[in-house]
């Protein structure tokens, strides 16, 4: 929602008046439009007032048309092209567009905005669904993981990943990986794209084993995640030796069922 301007979704098709001029016509089109004011204009299309549908019978009635124009605007929203959508959600079918000279242009289109809104609201929050599911899959796997984007700079990293490292999430996040972890390669394979596995790095002093593997969409590289999947080779060691352990007791165990 955040790049949404309004000069996506004006409407200039809409019922407008000149100055004086009570075209019926013009009437009979806003009365049967969506729309609950109708703007008014001078010569050179600046906006000038409105008159809401409610009021449009009385002023036809006292022939006061232009005397009975609101000129403050206190009801409506007046808006330029550039207008962030989400500054106007709250408003209903009351939201004129003009230009930088106050120039009338057309009503936002708010048939199609809500439209697209829905979906793009439906949208964010199944993602928002799956980016809570997945941050928190992510801060209770024991192993450290990395992701960064492109151009090699920290999106997220693990509270493992930050411990093993001795650093802090928010001293990270935004950084470019070169300045925070030691001998990466992390931004090499977001050029690359080539995955790199079971990798050994020192840092720090110490070793581990990582995993890098390039994220893509459409066929571009957007980005790398990291898997540290040892934090040192002790663990290594210890793991192929608890391995090693249970294909021993295996063995003894099928040599009993022998006997």
């Amino acid at each position: 929602m955040g790049d949404l301007k309004v000069k996506n979704y004006i409407d200039s098709n809409v019922p407008y008046l000149k100055d004086n001029d009570l075209n019926e016509k013009v009437i009979e089109k806003f009365l049967e439009s969506r729309f609950d004011i109708l703007p008014v204009i001078n010569e050179v299309y600046e906006l000038i007032g409105y008159i809401e549908k409610k009021n449009v019978f009385q002023c036809i009635k006292n022939k006061r048309f232009f005397n009975s124009v609101d000129n403050d605007f206190s009801k409506i929203t007046k808006v330029t092209p550039n207008t962030n959508i989400k500054e106007i959600l709250q408003k209903i079918y009351s939201t004129v567009v003009v230009d930088e000279k106050n120039r009338f242009i057309g009503m936002l289109d708010y048939n199609r905005l809500n439209s697209e809104f829905i979906n793009i609201i439906e949208e964010y929050d199944k993602q928002i669904d799956y980016s809570f599911v997945l941050n928190t899959i992510l801060e209770t796997v024991y192993d450290g993981i990395l992701v960064v984007d492109s151009e090699g700079y920290i999106k997220f990293i693990s509270k493992a990943y930050c411990k093993f490292l001795g650093v802090k999430e928010e001293e990270v996040i935004g950084k470019h990986v070169t300045k925070v972890i030691e001998n990466t390669r992390m931004h090499i394979v977001a050029k690359t794209g080539i995955p790199e596995y079971a990798q050994i790095q020192k840092i720090n002093g110490n070793y581990m084993v990582a995993t890098r593997i390039p994220i893509m969409k459409e066929g571009k590289i957007i980005g790398v995640v990291g898997k540290v999947l040892f934090r040192n080779l002790d663990e290594l060691e210890d793991l192929h030796n608890k391995i090693r352990g249970f294909e021993n007791e295996l063995r003894e165990y099928k040599g009993n069922l022998k006997i």
